[in-house]
Protein backbone atom coordinates (compact mmCIF):
# COMPACT_ATOMS: atom_id res chain seq x y z
CA UNK A 1 0.00 0.00 0.00
CA UNK A 2 1.20 3.50 -0.86
CA UNK A 3 0.95 6.14 1.89
CA UNK A 4 0.49 9.70 0.62
CA UNK A 5 1.61 12.64 2.77
CA UNK A 6 1.26 16.35 2.05
CA UNK A 7 4.22 18.42 3.24
CA UNK A 8 4.93 22.10 3.74
CA UNK A 9 6.75 23.72 0.84
CA UNK A 10 10.50 23.25 0.66
CA UNK A 11 12.58 23.74 -2.46
CA UNK A 12 13.23 20.44 -4.27
CA UNK A 13 17.01 20.71 -4.15
CA UNK A 14 16.99 20.99 -0.34
CA UNK A 15 15.00 17.77 0.06
CA UNK A 16 17.19 16.02 -2.51
CA UNK A 17 20.33 17.03 -0.63
CA UNK A 18 18.93 15.76 2.69
CA UNK A 19 17.49 12.49 1.35
CA UNK A 20 20.37 11.23 -0.79
CA UNK A 21 24.09 10.73 -1.05
CA UNK A 22 26.43 9.88 -3.90
CA UNK A 23 25.96 6.19 -3.12
CA UNK A 24 22.16 6.10 -3.15
CA UNK A 25 20.54 5.10 -6.45
CA UNK A 26 17.83 7.65 -7.21
CA UNK A 27 16.25 9.88 -9.85
CA UNK A 28 15.95 13.60 -9.17
CA UNK A 29 14.10 15.39 -11.98
CA UNK A 30 14.11 19.07 -11.09
CA UNK A 31 12.34 21.86 -12.92
CA UNK A 32 14.97 24.53 -12.40
CA UNK A 33 13.36 26.87 -14.94
CA UNK A 34 9.74 27.13 -16.02
CA UNK A 35 8.89 27.64 -19.68
CA UNK A 36 5.50 28.00 -21.37
CA UNK A 37 5.60 24.27 -22.19
CA UNK A 38 7.23 22.60 -19.18
CA UNK A 39 8.69 23.04 -15.72
CA UNK A 40 5.64 22.77 -13.48
CA UNK A 41 6.62 19.57 -11.65
CA UNK A 42 9.74 18.20 -9.98
CA UNK A 43 10.27 14.61 -8.82
CA UNK A 44 12.56 12.76 -6.44
CA UNK A 45 12.38 8.96 -6.58
CA UNK A 46 14.48 7.00 -4.08
CA UNK A 47 14.72 3.78 -2.05
CA UNK A 48 14.98 1.45 -5.03
CA UNK A 49 12.88 -1.72 -5.07
CA UNK A 50 13.39 -2.96 -8.66
CA UNK A 51 16.35 -2.23 -10.93
CA UNK A 52 17.07 -3.56 -14.40
CA UNK A 53 20.04 -2.75 -16.63
CA UNK A 54 20.68 -3.55 -20.29
CA UNK A 55 17.11 -4.59 -20.96
CA UNK A 56 15.29 -4.65 -24.31
CA UNK A 57 12.36 -2.53 -25.46
CA UNK A 58 10.18 -5.65 -25.27
CA UNK A 59 11.19 -6.25 -21.66
CA UNK A 60 10.50 -2.62 -20.74
CA UNK A 61 7.12 -2.83 -22.46
CA UNK A 62 6.15 -5.90 -20.45
CA UNK A 63 7.30 -4.29 -17.19
CA UNK A 64 5.30 -1.09 -17.78
CA UNK A 65 2.16 -2.97 -18.84
CA UNK A 66 2.17 -4.75 -15.47
CA UNK A 67 2.12 -1.62 -13.32
CA UNK A 68 -0.68 0.24 -11.55
CA UNK A 69 -1.28 3.35 -13.67
CA UNK A 70 -2.63 5.29 -10.67
CA UNK A 71 0.40 4.81 -8.39
CA UNK A 72 3.49 6.96 -8.98
CA UNK A 73 5.48 4.46 -6.89
CA UNK A 74 4.79 1.95 -9.66
CA UNK A 75 6.31 4.22 -12.35
CA UNK A 76 9.43 3.08 -14.16
CA UNK A 77 12.17 5.71 -14.14
CA UNK A 78 14.29 5.21 -17.23
CA UNK A 79 17.60 6.01 -18.85
CA UNK A 80 17.22 5.38 -22.59
CA UNK A 81 20.61 5.36 -24.28
CA UNK A 82 20.97 6.52 -27.87
CA UNK A 83 22.10 3.06 -28.99
CA UNK A 84 19.14 1.41 -27.18
CA UNK A 85 20.92 0.79 -23.88
CA UNK A 86 18.02 0.79 -21.41
CA UNK A 87 18.07 1.00 -17.62
CA UNK A 88 14.84 1.12 -15.59
CA UNK A 89 14.15 1.47 -11.86
CA UNK A 90 11.17 1.48 -9.54
CA UNK A 91 11.34 3.23 -6.17
CA UNK A 92 9.55 2.93 -2.84
CA UNK A 93 9.46 6.69 -2.19
CA UNK A 94 8.52 9.43 -4.66
CA UNK A 95 8.26 13.15 -3.90
CA UNK A 96 6.21 15.29 -6.32
CA UNK A 97 6.48 19.10 -6.30
CA UNK A 98 3.83 21.23 -8.00
CA UNK A 99 5.55 24.57 -8.54
CA UNK A 100 2.29 26.32 -9.47
CA UNK A 101 0.38 25.29 -6.35
CA UNK A 102 3.50 25.25 -4.11
CA UNK A 103 2.64 21.79 -2.83
CA UNK A 104 4.70 18.70 -2.05
CA UNK A 105 3.19 15.23 -2.07
CA UNK A 106 5.24 12.32 -0.73
CA UNK A 107 4.26 8.81 -1.81
CA UNK A 108 5.83 5.93 0.11
CA UNK A 109 5.51 2.15 0.15
CA UNK A 110 7.91 1.75 3.08
CA UNK A 111 8.22 3.24 6.54
CA UNK A 112 11.02 5.72 5.91
CA UNK A 113 11.39 8.76 8.16
CA UNK A 114 11.08 12.20 6.62
CA UNK A 115 14.42 13.97 7.13
CA UNK A 116 15.01 17.33 8.73
CA UNK A 117 15.64 19.54 5.71
CA UNK A 118 18.41 22.10 5.56
CA UNK A 119 19.23 24.07 2.43
CA UNK A 120 22.44 22.83 0.78
CA UNK A 121 25.44 25.10 1.21
CA UNK A 122 28.43 23.22 -0.22
CA UNK A 123 31.70 24.91 -0.99
CA UNK A 124 32.05 26.05 -4.61
CA UNK A 125 33.76 23.71 -7.04
CA UNK A 126 37.35 24.64 -7.78
CA UNK A 127 38.00 25.18 -11.52
CA UNK A 128 39.19 22.05 -13.27
CA UNK A 129 42.91 22.22 -13.95
CA UNK A 130 43.16 19.14 -16.18
CA UNK A 131 43.00 19.24 -19.96
CA UNK A 132 40.22 17.70 -22.03
CA UNK A 133 40.43 14.95 -24.63
CA UNK A 134 38.01 14.63 -27.56
CA UNK A 135 37.00 12.15 -30.22
CA UNK A 136 37.72 14.80 -32.85
CA UNK A 137 39.86 17.91 -33.08
CA UNK A 138 38.61 21.25 -34.38
CA UNK A 139 40.20 20.47 -37.76
CA UNK A 140 38.48 17.08 -37.83
CA UNK A 141 35.14 18.63 -36.98
CA UNK A 142 35.44 21.31 -39.67
CA UNK A 143 36.34 18.65 -42.23
CA UNK A 144 33.43 16.43 -41.19
CA UNK A 145 30.96 19.33 -41.44
CA UNK A 146 32.19 20.09 -44.95
CA UNK A 147 31.81 16.41 -45.82
CA UNK A 148 28.25 16.51 -44.48
CA UNK A 149 27.51 19.58 -46.60
CA UNK A 150 28.78 17.71 -49.66
CA UNK A 151 26.44 14.82 -48.83
CA UNK A 152 23.52 17.23 -48.38
CA UNK A 153 24.16 18.82 -51.77
CA UNK A 154 24.40 15.32 -53.28
CA UNK A 155 20.98 14.45 -51.85
CA UNK A 156 22.10 11.76 -49.34
CA UNK A 157 20.22 13.48 -46.51
CA UNK A 158 18.75 16.90 -45.71
CA UNK A 159 20.09 17.37 -42.19
CA UNK A 160 22.51 15.55 -39.90
CA UNK A 161 23.40 16.08 -36.25
CA UNK A 162 27.16 15.70 -35.81
CA UNK A 163 28.46 15.70 -32.23
CA UNK A 164 31.77 15.91 -30.38
CA UNK A 165 32.56 14.15 -27.11
CA UNK A 166 34.93 15.61 -24.48
CA UNK A 167 36.28 13.94 -21.34
CA UNK A 168 38.66 14.66 -18.48
CA UNK A 169 39.63 13.11 -15.11
CA UNK A 170 37.62 14.05 -12.02
CA UNK A 171 39.82 15.76 -9.40
CA UNK A 172 40.70 13.23 -6.70
CA UNK A 173 40.72 15.71 -3.82
CA UNK A 174 37.16 16.92 -4.36
CA UNK A 175 34.63 15.36 -1.97
CA UNK A 176 31.02 15.22 -3.13
CA UNK A 177 32.10 16.41 -6.60
CA UNK A 178 29.09 15.01 -8.43
CA UNK A 179 26.39 16.65 -6.33
CA UNK A 180 28.17 20.00 -6.14
CA UNK A 181 28.66 19.89 -9.90
CA UNK A 182 24.89 19.51 -10.31
CA UNK A 183 24.20 22.50 -8.06
CA UNK A 184 26.60 24.60 -10.12
CA UNK A 185 25.12 23.41 -13.40
CA UNK A 186 21.52 24.32 -12.50
CA UNK A 187 22.77 27.65 -11.18
CA UNK A 188 24.74 28.47 -14.34
CA UNK A 189 22.30 26.91 -16.82
CA UNK A 190 18.83 26.42 -15.28
CA UNK A 191 16.44 24.38 -17.41
CA UNK A 192 12.99 22.78 -17.17
CA UNK A 193 14.48 19.28 -17.41
CA UNK A 194 17.35 19.35 -14.95
CA UNK A 195 18.23 15.93 -13.57
CA UNK A 196 20.60 14.21 -11.19
CA UNK A 197 20.52 10.45 -11.56
CA UNK A 198 22.58 7.95 -9.62
CA UNK A 199 22.26 4.58 -11.32
CA UNK A 200 24.83 1.95 -10.44
CA UNK A 201 28.33 3.19 -11.19
CA UNK A 202 27.08 6.01 -13.42
CA UNK A 203 26.00 9.51 -12.41
CA UNK A 204 24.06 11.61 -14.90
CA UNK A 205 24.02 15.39 -14.33
CA UNK A 206 21.70 17.11 -16.80
CA UNK A 207 20.25 20.53 -17.45
CA UNK A 208 18.25 19.90 -20.59
CA UNK A 209 15.81 22.46 -22.04
CA UNK A 210 14.25 19.94 -24.45
CA UNK A 211 11.15 17.79 -24.16
CA UNK A 212 11.24 14.55 -26.15
CA UNK A 213 7.78 13.09 -25.55
CA UNK A 214 4.96 13.64 -23.09
CA UNK A 215 1.75 11.61 -22.78
CA UNK A 216 -1.09 13.01 -20.68
CA UNK A 217 -4.86 12.65 -21.01
CA UNK A 218 -4.33 10.41 -24.04
CA UNK A 219 -2.50 13.18 -25.92
CA UNK A 220 1.11 12.97 -27.08
CA UNK A 221 3.34 16.03 -27.27
CA UNK A 222 6.78 16.43 -28.79
CA UNK A 223 8.76 19.67 -28.53
CA UNK A 224 11.96 19.37 -30.60
CA UNK A 225 14.55 22.14 -30.35
CA UNK A 226 16.28 23.08 -33.57
CA UNK A 227 17.79 26.51 -33.95
CA UNK A 228 20.24 28.11 -31.53
CA UNK A 229 21.63 31.61 -31.09
CA UNK A 230 24.37 32.42 -28.59
CA UNK A 231 23.72 35.09 -25.98
CA UNK A 232 26.34 37.76 -25.33
CA UNK A 233 26.12 38.57 -21.63
CA UNK A 234 27.25 42.16 -22.24
CA UNK A 235 25.25 43.00 -25.33
CA UNK A 236 22.38 40.59 -25.81
CA UNK A 237 18.83 41.66 -25.08
CA UNK A 238 16.49 38.66 -24.69
CA UNK A 239 13.76 40.24 -26.80
CA UNK A 240 16.12 41.30 -29.59
CA UNK A 241 17.99 38.00 -29.57
CA UNK A 242 14.76 36.01 -29.68
CA UNK A 243 13.53 38.07 -32.62
CA UNK A 244 16.81 37.57 -34.49
CA UNK A 245 16.57 33.80 -34.07
CA UNK A 246 12.87 33.68 -34.92
CA UNK A 247 13.55 35.41 -38.27
CA UNK A 248 16.55 33.26 -39.20
CA UNK A 249 15.80 31.40 -42.44
CA UNK A 250 18.58 28.89 -41.73
CA UNK A 251 17.19 28.05 -38.28
CA UNK A 252 13.61 27.91 -39.54
CA UNK A 253 14.71 25.42 -42.19
CA UNK A 254 16.57 23.35 -39.59
CA UNK A 255 13.53 23.35 -37.31
CA UNK A 256 10.95 22.61 -39.99
CA UNK A 257 12.79 19.50 -41.18
CA UNK A 258 12.66 17.99 -37.70
CA UNK A 259 9.03 19.02 -37.24
CA UNK A 260 8.21 17.02 -40.38
CA UNK A 261 10.25 14.10 -39.06
CA UNK A 262 8.49 14.18 -35.67
CA UNK A 263 5.08 14.47 -37.35
CA UNK A 264 5.93 11.29 -39.20
CA UNK A 265 7.11 9.59 -36.01
CA UNK A 266 3.97 10.53 -34.05
CA UNK A 267 1.75 9.33 -36.90
CA UNK A 268 3.00 5.79 -36.16
CA UNK A 269 1.14 5.67 -32.83
CA UNK A 270 -1.45 8.45 -32.94
CA UNK A 271 -5.01 8.31 -34.23
CA UNK A 272 -4.94 9.04 -37.98
CA UNK A 273 -5.66 12.67 -38.77
CA UNK A 274 -4.97 13.97 -35.25
CA UNK A 275 -1.28 14.90 -35.60
CA UNK A 276 -1.00 18.69 -35.72
CA UNK A 277 1.57 21.47 -35.20
CA UNK A 278 -0.10 24.08 -32.93
CA UNK A 279 3.13 26.05 -32.41
CA UNK A 280 5.86 26.62 -35.00
CA UNK A 281 9.18 28.44 -34.49
CA UNK A 282 8.66 29.41 -30.86
CA UNK A 283 11.76 30.95 -29.23
CA UNK A 284 12.70 30.51 -25.56
CA UNK A 285 15.61 32.34 -23.92
CA UNK A 286 17.98 30.50 -21.57
CA UNK A 287 21.09 31.48 -19.62
CA UNK A 288 23.59 31.15 -22.48
CA UNK A 289 21.46 30.68 -25.61
CA UNK A 290 18.15 31.31 -27.34
CA UNK A 291 16.46 28.15 -28.65
CA UNK A 292 13.81 27.66 -31.34
CA UNK A 293 11.28 24.88 -30.80
CA UNK A 294 7.97 23.72 -32.23
CA UNK A 295 5.10 21.72 -30.75
CA UNK A 296 3.72 18.58 -32.38
CA UNK A 297 0.62 16.93 -30.89
CA UNK A 298 -1.49 13.87 -31.58
CA UNK A 299 -4.18 11.72 -29.96
CA UNK A 300 -2.84 8.43 -28.60
CA UNK A 301 -3.99 5.37 -30.53
CA UNK A 302 -4.77 2.83 -27.80
CA UNK A 303 -3.76 -0.05 -30.08
CA UNK A 304 -0.19 0.95 -29.21
CA UNK A 305 1.35 0.71 -25.74
CA UNK A 306 3.17 3.71 -24.32
CA UNK A 307 6.56 1.95 -24.58
CA UNK A 308 6.01 0.86 -28.18
CA UNK A 309 5.11 4.46 -29.02
CA UNK A 310 8.29 5.79 -27.42
CA UNK A 311 10.31 3.14 -29.25
CA UNK A 312 8.75 4.15 -32.56
CA UNK A 313 9.98 7.73 -32.13
CA UNK A 314 13.38 6.85 -30.70
CA UNK A 315 16.03 8.20 -30.82
CA UNK A 316 14.81 11.81 -30.73
CA UNK A 317 14.72 13.25 -34.24
CA UNK A 318 16.35 16.49 -33.14
CA UNK A 319 19.49 14.48 -32.33
CA UNK A 320 19.67 12.53 -35.59
CA UNK A 321 18.69 14.46 -38.69
CA UNK A 322 16.56 13.44 -41.64
CA UNK A 323 16.07 10.95 -43.16
CA UNK A 324 16.71 9.43 -39.76
CA UNK A 325 18.48 6.19 -40.70
CA UNK A 326 20.89 7.80 -43.16
CA UNK A 327 21.70 10.63 -40.75
CA UNK A 328 22.37 8.15 -37.93
CA UNK A 329 24.70 6.11 -40.15
CA UNK A 330 26.65 9.20 -41.22
CA UNK A 331 27.11 10.55 -37.69
CA UNK A 332 28.21 7.16 -36.37
CA UNK A 333 30.84 6.87 -39.10
CA UNK A 334 32.58 10.09 -38.08
CA UNK A 335 31.93 10.22 -34.33
CA UNK A 336 33.59 6.76 -33.91
CA UNK A 337 32.43 6.44 -30.27
CA UNK A 338 28.98 5.44 -28.96
CA UNK A 339 26.94 8.36 -27.63
CA UNK A 340 25.58 6.38 -24.67
CA UNK A 341 22.93 8.24 -22.71
CA UNK A 342 23.67 11.47 -24.63
CA UNK A 343 21.03 12.06 -27.34
CA UNK A 344 18.79 9.54 -25.60
CA UNK A 345 16.04 10.24 -23.08
CA UNK A 346 15.41 10.51 -19.33
CA UNK A 347 12.08 10.37 -17.53
CA UNK A 348 9.29 8.23 -16.13
CA UNK A 349 6.76 5.88 -17.73
CA UNK A 350 3.37 4.59 -16.57
CA UNK A 351 0.87 2.63 -18.69
CA UNK A 352 -1.01 5.78 -19.75
CA UNK A 353 1.34 8.60 -18.78
CA UNK A 354 4.94 9.49 -19.50
CA UNK A 355 7.32 12.42 -19.76
CA UNK A 356 10.83 12.25 -21.20
CA UNK A 357 13.51 14.84 -21.84
CA UNK A 358 16.15 14.78 -24.55
CA UNK A 359 19.58 14.20 -23.02
CA UNK A 360 21.56 17.30 -23.95
CA UNK A 361 23.60 19.71 -21.77
CA UNK A 362 24.54 16.67 -19.74
CA UNK A 363 27.66 15.59 -17.83
CA UNK A 364 28.12 11.85 -17.27
CA UNK A 365 30.44 10.83 -14.42
CA UNK A 366 32.00 7.51 -13.57
CA UNK A 367 34.32 6.97 -10.60
CA UNK A 368 37.32 8.81 -12.05
CA UNK A 369 36.23 10.69 -15.19
CA UNK A 370 33.54 12.97 -16.54
CA UNK A 371 32.40 13.41 -20.10
CA UNK A 372 29.94 15.51 -22.06
CA UNK A 373 28.94 15.81 -25.68
CA UNK A 374 27.80 18.71 -27.85
CA UNK A 375 26.74 19.02 -31.46
CA UNK A 376 24.49 20.74 -33.91
CA UNK A 377 22.32 20.19 -36.93
CA UNK A 378 24.04 20.66 -40.28
CA UNK A 379 21.83 21.87 -43.13
CA UNK A 380 22.56 23.30 -46.57
CA UNK A 381 22.92 26.84 -45.17
CA UNK A 382 25.49 25.78 -42.53
CA UNK A 383 29.16 26.73 -42.59
CA UNK A 384 31.87 24.67 -40.87
CA UNK A 385 33.14 27.56 -38.72
CA UNK A 386 29.68 28.59 -37.47
CA UNK A 387 28.82 24.98 -36.60
CA UNK A 388 32.08 24.63 -34.66
CA UNK A 389 31.34 27.78 -32.67
CA UNK A 390 27.82 26.52 -31.95
CA UNK A 391 29.22 23.38 -30.30
CA UNK A 392 31.24 25.53 -27.90
CA UNK A 393 28.27 27.80 -27.23
CA UNK A 394 26.23 24.75 -26.24
CA UNK A 395 29.05 23.64 -23.94
CA UNK A 396 29.09 26.99 -22.13
CA UNK A 397 26.74 26.13 -19.26
CA UNK A 398 28.51 22.85 -18.49
CA UNK A 399 31.92 24.47 -18.69
CA UNK A 400 30.83 27.29 -16.37
CA UNK A 401 29.71 24.66 -13.87
CA UNK A 402 33.21 23.18 -14.08
CA UNK A 403 34.86 26.60 -13.78
CA UNK A 404 36.37 26.69 -17.27
CA UNK A 405 35.83 28.63 -20.50
CA UNK A 406 34.87 26.41 -23.45
CA UNK A 407 36.68 28.63 -25.94
CA UNK A 408 39.85 28.22 -23.86
CA UNK A 409 39.83 24.50 -23.06
CA UNK A 410 37.89 22.94 -25.96
CA UNK A 411 39.43 24.80 -28.94
CA UNK A 412 41.93 22.20 -30.09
Amino acid sequence: MTITTCLDWVEPVAVWWAETSDQDDHFFLQSAKETPYSGRYSYLALAAKNQHDKISWAQLDEMVRGTDKNDICEAWWVLLGYEDQISACQFNVVYVWDHHKKTITRHAKIDRPIPDVLAPSPEPLAPLSTSFTSNMSKTDYLDHVQSALNEIHAGTFYQVNLTRKFWTPIPKACPDFHRRCFLRLVQESPAPYSAYIQCGEQTVISSSPEQFLKLEDQKWQARPIKGTLSKDAKQDNDEQGAETLKNSIKDQSENLMIVDLMRHDLSKFCVPGTVKVPTLFDVTSHATVHHMSSLIEGQHDTRHSVVSAIHAAFPPGSMTGTPKSKAIDYAHRYETLPRGIYSGAIGYILPDKAELSVVIRTIVCTEDRLEFQVGGAIVAQSTPESEWRETLTKAAGMCRALGVDPFDVLSF
